[in-house]
């Protein structure tokens, strides 16, 4: 257990540093008059932040060292503040109103007696589009690419599990407006070890002129 989790934290840290998440855009035309911005295509990046580096975990060697990261990485986490970073960064993207947001580390925490932890402590993702939506600026995740997925048994009495995930989110009004159109959904997985998973995601998009159709 203890080999397994600290290579799944290690390939993850690699995978940071590498990894992108690939927006394919064919069949460009100006954005719609209620896109704002001139009539062009925007585009926001944001990194969730899961609440912690992982060091402890990159230094753990042994079980009780593995329990010990475990612990420390759970408090630590929690000590961010989760629900009050996503009000924060919803208030962002309600101002700027990017068409499309590629969000990073979108974290979901569980907890549980044992193996797989299903009781959901926080998740990021739904946490920030429920934000979005209460200020009447509703996103919806049109691409997730699942990374990483470990668990760890803590001293506090049960086991700690976070997955986190790459996401992309588009704004609600476009889609239900029909001033865009998805399609070639592409979520390409590689499979590094039994614990962990690198890959991209894409997707095209295509707008739609109010003026001249698509």
């Amino acid at each position: 257990m203890c080999e397994s989790i600290y290579a799944a934290i290690g390939r993850w840290r690699l995978l940071e540093v590498t990894a992108f998440f690939a927006l394919a855009l064919l069949s460009l035309a100006p954005a719609p008059a209620s896109a704002d911005d001139g009539h062009r295509l925007r585009v926001m990046i944001q990194n969730l932040y899961a609440g912690s580096f992982f060091q402890e975990f990159t230094a753990a060697r042994t079980p009780s060292e593995i329990i010990a990261a475990a612990t420390l990485t759970y408090q630590h986490i929690l000590a961010t503040r989760p629900a009050e970073r996503a009000v924060v960064i919803a208030d962002e993207i309600a101002k700027l109103r990017p068409d499309f947001v590629s969000l990073h580390q979108a974290a979901i925490l569980r907890t549980g007696t044992a193996p797989p932890a299903t009781t959901v402590t926080f998740d990021l993702l739904q946490s920030l589009l429920g934000e979005l939506a209460a200020k009447g600026a509703p996103y919806e995740a049109v691409a997730v690419r699942p990374g990483l997925d470990a668990e760890a048994p803590t001293a506090l009495g049960f086991n700690v599990r976070l997955a986190l995930r790459d996401v992309l989110i588009v704004r609600g009004d476009l889609l239900e407006e029909g001033y865009v159109k998805l399609s070639n959904l592409q979520i390409r997985q590689y499979i590094a070890a039994s614990t962990d998973t690198e890959g991209y995601s894409s997707i095209d998009v295509t707008w739609r002129d109010a003026s001249s159709g698509w």
